[in-house]
C-alpha cells in the first residue's frame, strides 16, 4: 500500500514540476489544490499558502503567514526531531514524514491560531524540491493529509484507550500488574 501512495504523491510531485515554469498555473493550481500546501524559500520562509491550509491548522491570514513564518525555526517541528528530515529536501529528496502530531495548544501560543476545541492534529507531510528551467532547486512544498483532528478531553482519552488495546492485541502487554 505505502507504494501504490508513493507512487501517487511522485506522479502529483512530477505533475507540480512541469507546471513551475509557469507561475500563472502554479499559483491557481496551490489556490485551489483540495490539501493543505505551503511552498517555501530554501530558508524555510513559507511564501504561498493555500485556502485548505489557512482552514486546516486556523492561520488566520495569508498575511500573518507568508513571509512571516518559517518552517526550520517552528519549535512545533523542532520538538519531535522531525527537522532533521524536512531539511532532507534541500538536497533535492522527496521527504515522507508520517504521524506527524502537531499540539494545537502550541500552535496557539507560538503562531496565534484561531482558537479552536482542538487538542491535537496529526498528519502525514510531504515535501519535495521544486525546481526551475535550469533544474535548479527554488522552492519546496510541503503537502499535508491531515490523518485525524483529536478534539476535547473525551476524543483523546478514547484515542489512548485504542492506543492500548491495540498495544495488548499486538504484544500482550497490560499496564495493569
Amino acid at each position: 500500500m505505502g507504494n501504490t501512495m508513493e507512487g501517487g504523491q511522485n506522479s502529483i510531485i512530477e505533475s507540480l514540476q512541469s507546471i513551475l515554469e509557469r507561475e500563472d498555473i502554479l499559483a491557481k493550481v496551490v489556490e485551489f489544490f483540495p490539501y493543505p500546501i505551503q511552498i517555501f524559500s530554501l530558508d524555510g520562509t513559507a511564501r504561498v499558502i493555500n485556502k485548505a491550509a489557512l482552514e486546516m491548522i486556523g492561520i488566520r491570514s495569508i498575511e500573518s503567514h507568508v513571509d512571516k513564518y518559517n518552517v526550520f525555526e517552528d519549535p512545533v517541528v523542532r520538538e519531535p526531531g522531525f527537522m532533521e528530515k524536512v531539511k532532507e529536501v534541500l538536497k533535492g529528496k522527496t521527504v515522507y514524514i508520517t504521524d506527524f502530531n502537531a499540539p494545537y495548544k502550541d500552535l496557539i501560543r507560538y503562531f496565534n491560531v484561531i482558537d479552536r476545541d482542538i487538542q491535537t492534529i496529526s498528519a502525514d507531510i510531504t515535501c519535495f524540491p521544486l525546481f526551475n528551467a535550469d533544474g535548479e532547486m527554488e522552492y519546496f512544498a510541503a503537502v499535508f493529509i491531515f490523518k485525524k483532528i483529536y478534539r476535547g478531553k473525551d476524543e483523546i482519552g478514547l484515542a489512548k484507550q485504542y492506543i492500548e488495546t491495540g498495544v495488548k492485541a499486538i504484544v500482550g502487554y497490560s499496564k495493569q500488574p
